[in-house]
């Protein structure tokens, strides 16, 4: 384990020690489950999400404008916004934590999605304007 030092504002130094002290740890541990919940385990896309951006390289323009043009459920970002408040200011449980993994999930999917999307459609009109 590697140390490294610090200094934080006062106000977010007394949230992580208000919730140290609810949770029975040190500040150290908070601020290290944090830091390892916000690190991605892996830079790479699941295989589910792998073969969902390869299929999207197969799909006509029509389809791929509907997934660019797609929006988040309001409903999923509200809960994803609620769950993050709640865990800052006091803590989670492990249905609380499941419930923002799994949003956060839908949300990667989502978003890789779309973007891939919105690549291969800029692809496309590039490829449409090219010289012949």
């Amino acid at each position: 384990m590697q140390s490294v030092v610090i200094d934080l504002p006062e106000d977010i130094y007394s949230k992580y020690k208000q919730r140290a002290e609810q949770m029975q740890r040190t500040v150290e541990a908070e601020i290290i489950e944090v830091i390892a919940k916000a690190t991605p385990a892996k830079d790479e896309l699941s295989t589910e999400l792998e073969g969902l951006v390869t299929q999207l390289a197969f799909l006509e323009d029509k389809a791929l404008t509907r997934i660019a043009q797609s929006k988040f459920p309001k409903k999923n970002s509200i809960k994803i916004e609620s769950l993050h408040f709640k865990r800052q200011n006091e803590g989670f449980d492990e249905v609380e934590n499941s419930q923002l993994a799994a949003l956060m999930k839908k949300f990667e999917r989502w978003f890789v999605l779309r973007n891939e999307a919105l690549g291969l459609l800029m692809q496309s009109s590039l490829g449409d304007k090219s010289p012949s």
